[in-house]
């Protein structure tokens, strides 16, 4: 994937964002489409760990995934802005 330099971010700072916001939608392919579910994850040794219950498919996959990151965010009332 193409990262525009002032975009590239080296291990330790992204280490760091997924401590501050561990909440991921990982996105997996399978024989029925892509699946997708929320899932806390922390690094550990350079890889992303994570759990899911045994009840979710999700935990058979044994190929690769896409874990999507979303940070801070909240709703902004148009009522703070002075108008």
């Amino acid at each position: 994937m193409y990262v525009p330099s002032a975009f590239q971010a080296d291990d330790d700072f992204i280490a760091r964002l997924v401590a501050m916001h561990p909440l991921a939608h990982v996105v997996v392919h399978t024989s029925d489409g892509l699946v997708g579910t929320p899932v806390p994850l922390v690094v550990r040794a350079g890889s992303l760990v994570g759990h899911v219950a045994r009840g979710n498919s999700l935990w058979r996959h044994g190929g690769e995934a896409l874990a999507l990151f979303s940070g801070a965010d909240a709703y902004v009332s148009p009522a703070w802005y002075p108008s």
